[in-house]
Formats: structure tokens, sequence, C-alpha cells
């Protein structure tokens, strides 16, 4: 599954919450992360400048990814701002907060508790248990299928997937199960 994580960037400088156990974790899953405007440094996450994370190049590796993986213990409108994307484009959200940042959590986030947006509580000892149960939870049931389609085409289909409000897969299952409908198969 393809996984973007996000955290503050202050988290990453200062390591207030185990981020690369997170990181590490997905990849010991077997995951890959969309998120490039990270470099491993030692096994270390580390940012890459800000001038390299524009809106754009973030909205478009969110809306790649097949999950968002939020550590949210250290407030950042940042972070916000990709939760509120992967929302708009229908990517299932995890959200992940440390149990000694436990008041940092808003209301209004507590509140979004859906099938594909999960708000679970961590601490050092059960981290990589609480991951893997919100990955088991939000991983898609259904075979994965990829294929390529010409830009202008992908475009069409994000903009169809965001006015029906259902994913890009979800419209595509339509549109064949219709076709499969009307061809009485």
């Amino acid at each position: 599954m393809r996984i973007y994580l996000g955290t503050a960037t202050s988290n990453l400088i200062h390591n207030f919450t185990p981020i690369n156990q997170i990181h590490q974790t997905i990849l010991d899953l077997g995951h890959t992360h969309t998120t490039n405007w990270y470099k491993l440094e030692n096994k270390t996450i580390v940012p890459i400048p800000s001038t390299n994370k524009t809106a754009e190049h973030i909205k478009k590796e969110i809306i790649r990814s097949d999950l968002l993986v939020a550590e949210i213990s250290i407030p950042s409108f940042g972070m916000g701002y990709h939760v509120c994307l992967a929302k708009t484009y229908h990517i299932p959200v995890l959200c992940l907060f440390h149990s000694k940042y436990k008041e940092n959590i808003s209301p209004t986030l507590k509140s979004m508790i859906s099938k594909d947006f999960l708000l679970l509580e961590y601490n050092d000892q059960n981290i990589r248990e609480i991951l893997i149960q919100g990955l088991t939870k939000l991983t898609p049931k259904k075979t994965r299928f990829n294929f390529n389609i010409s830009p202008e085409d992908y475009r069409y289909l994000n903009i169809l997937s965001h006015e029906a409000k259902i994913t890009k897969t979800d419209l595509i299952h339509k549109l064949i199960s219709d076709k499969m409908t009307q061809e009485k198969l």
C-alpha cells in the first residue's frame, strides 16, 4: 500500500514522538511511502528544506496515496491541511497521537471518526501494534489493480470522483458495475 506519512516539522527536528519508528514500521510491513519531502539519513527522517514543499506537490503526493498516516501529537496547521486534502479526495486517514500529548488533540478531530478516518492513541510500548491495528482497519479489502492512463484521463477521473464524492477506485468500480448491469453479465 502507498502511504503518505506526515507529521509536524518541529516533531521531526526535535523528536517529540517516535516518528522514525512509525516510518520504519510502515516499511517493515511492506508498504511504501509516497512522501518524498523527507529524506532518510542513517535511518532517521530529515525534512528537506521547505522551499521544496509546495502545496501543489503535497497535494499530488496525497492524491496518489492509498492512505494518509498523520502523527498529530504536535499541533500543526500543515498537518491539518494534509488531513483535509486526504478527506477531500476520499483518501483514508489514520491519525496517531502519543498518550503524553493527549491534551493537544482537537475535539473536532475526535468528532471526525468514521470508517475511513481513525484517531488512535499510542505509547512507547504499543506503537507497532496500534499502527498495525489502524492500517488493518483502513486497508482496502479488494484486489489491487494498477494501470496506466494519460494525464488528461487522470485529471478527468479526479474531477469525476471529486464531483461524485467517491474515490477514484469506487468510481471505476461503479462504471464497470453499471456496464455489467447494462449488458446483464
